[in-house]
């Protein structure tokens, strides 16, 4: 089994959070610096396999909803419930514009409202995306993934690093989302 980790420290204009992870199931967000603890763990639930992500803060309330749950359906459409509402198609809420991109939404009435968009840096080693706010040219969250490397078992391995700006903390909670459902698909 292989945890994926994500860590993300202060910085100047925002936070960065670090991801780690033990084994393949379970994925750890966290940021020493403002307390966050995000855990996305990958199970099955009456024959059906679910990932489900949750901020596990210890300021977070006890015994809330997650803040996301996939149902993997294979051949047919996965299903994504965010905050306990009922399940949408993935692609309805973090839709794909090429493999590179995409995107997904923050509705009304929030004052952060808008298309969000992922993208890919293919020329970037290791990987990186970059997450855009609507109408802004420069990224609001810049993710930096770590090569595998050598590490002691039993021990969380560094998977990247997610550096947000002070635009991208009243979202935190969606990026982290959407940012670990678009790393756990496969790259094309």
């Amino acid at each position: 089994m292989t945890t994926t980790t994500h860590t993300t420290t202060s910085t100047a204009t925002g936070v960065i959070l670090t991801c780690s992870a033990l084994d393949m199931n379970t994925v750890h967000v966290t940021g020493s610096s403002n307390g966050a603890h995000y855990t996305m763990v990958t199970g099955s639930e009456g024959g059906r396999k679910l990932v489900t992500i949750t901020n596990t803060a210890p300021n977070s309330l006890p015994n809330a909803a997650p803040l996301a749950r996939l149902e993997l359906h294979g051949i047919r459409s996965d299903k994504l419930s965010l905050n306990g509402q009922p399940p949408i198609k993935l692609y309805s809420w973090l839709s794909h514009t090429t493999s590179v991109v995409h995107k997904f939404p923050i509705p009304e009435p929030s004052e952060h409202a808008g298309s969000y968009e992922w993208r890919r840096v293919w020329r970037a080693v290791p990987l990186q995306f970059e997450l855009f706010a609507p109408g802004e040219p420069e990224p609001i969250v810049v993710v930096q993934k770590v090569e595998p490397g050598q590490h002691l078992p039993g021990q969380p391995q560094t998977t990247a690093t997610m550096s947000l700006t002070a635009r991208a903390l009243p979202i935190q909670d969606w990026v982290v989302v959407s940012f670990l459902l678009v790393d756990r698909e496969p790259l094309k």
